[in-house]
């Protein structure tokens, strides 16, 4: 009866106070060193909306620069329930979660010394020009990526610290990469005038600044990427990671669920379909004598790059390949005397 009687005031409460409507975001951005606010995280509308747009929903965020934090909706109806219960049952929610990331490292006090702001992981520019086989490391690792130093950062291993400090002045020294892995294998060979004087293989953790893209919003698979999907970032990874170009991922399908502020690469996207079964095409059938375009029906879907078949919308019923080279456009390569024959059925 008491349970019947709680239940009756609840309903009536409710149709005498309009309750909240609160619509979670996907994802927020907020300065680093305060609490993210009810405000932050959702859009508000109802009775009171302000005062409870600074309600706690997430901790101190200032340890967040590198990463985010879920704010789902049963820690926000907590929150609002810590301020005002029956408010709370009333309240609309409406999303499951937002992500929360702080946007920017906090900044150093100006009273702490400036050393302390230092980077501890210092990029190649610290070795070059060292007379020793580090120094040499370095200068090829940069070489053979083709990266600017100060993009590129190196740490050694302490059992290597021997041959990485034997002098290199008026000496020759071959550095080669002997494998691929996050931390490179490199053989070396230091020679003088009497021969080999230094000789071994050392490993050296590679991390390469890159531009990359990282999801704004949780990203299920079969979705395509648009602009507001994606923020730009800038990261320190390994040289073997593929990071997905804005051009690439744009307009791509998400192969596998991407959480918001996971970087974007090249295995996580599939290129966008450009042609889809029963679409009309414009086919470019080309030889090194003579071309020929035709308009043509494509009997199955594909991609940039992917041989499709064709066929002719003449009445001949006539079929062939060709290869994708955007949305609407295909180029078949062939013989001259296969162009011939096409351009004669075209007429």
């Amino acid at each position: 009866m008491n349970r019947t009687l709680a239940m009756l005031t609840l309903a009536l409460a409710a149709s005498a106070t309009p309750g909240q409507e609160i619509a979670l975001r996907g994802s927020v951005r907020i300065e680093p060193g305060r609490p993210a606010l009810l405000g932050d995280v959702a859009d508000l509308a109802g009775t009171g909306a302000d005062a409870l747009a600074r309600l706690v929903v997430a901790p101190d965020t200032m340890a967040l620069a590198s990463g985010w934090v879920r704010v789902d909706a049963a820690a926000i109806r907590a929150a609002i329930g810590a301020h005002d219960e029956t408010l709370a049952e009333l309240a609309t929610i409406r999303g499951s979660a937002c992500h929360v990331r702080a946007h920017a490292p906090p900044a150093v006090a100006d009273d702490r010394p400036a050393k302390v702001a230092e980077d501890p992981a210092p990029d190649a520019r610290r070795y070059l020009g060292e007379p020793t086989v580090r120094g040499h490391v370095a200068t090829r690792i940069a070489w053979i990526l083709g990266v600017d130093p100060a993009d590129l950062r190196l740490s050694f291993e302490g059992s290597d610290a021997d041959l990485l400090a034997t002098p290199t002045a008026d000496r020759v020294v071959e550095v080669q990469p002997t494998g691929r892995s996050d931390r490179l294998p490199l053989a070396v060979r230091v020679y003088d005038t009497t021969g080999i004087v230094a000789t071994g293989t050392v490993r050296v953790g590679v991390l390469v600044r890159r531009h990359t893209l990282v999801a704004s919003r949780p990203l299920r698979r079969g979705e395509i990427v648009t602009a507001a999907d994606v923020t730009g970032d800038e990261q320190w990874l390994a040289p073997g990671v593929r990071v997905a170009a804005p051009g690439d991922a744009i307009g791509a399908v998400v192969r596998g669920r991407i959480e918001p502020g996971e970087l974007l690469t090249v295995d996580a996207l599939d290129a966008p379909i450009v042609v889809n079964k029963g679409d009309l095409v414009t086919v470019s059938a080309v030889s090194p004598s003579v071309g020929v375009t035709e308009i043509a029906r494509a009997t199955e879907s594909g991609r940039v790059g992917d041989v499709v078949r064709f066929e002719s919308v003449d009445g001949k019923r006539r079929t062939f390949a060709a290869r994708m080279s955007g949305r609407g456009r295909a180029v078949a390569w062939a013989a001259t005397t296969t162009v011939a024959i096409a351009g004669e059925d075209a007429r």
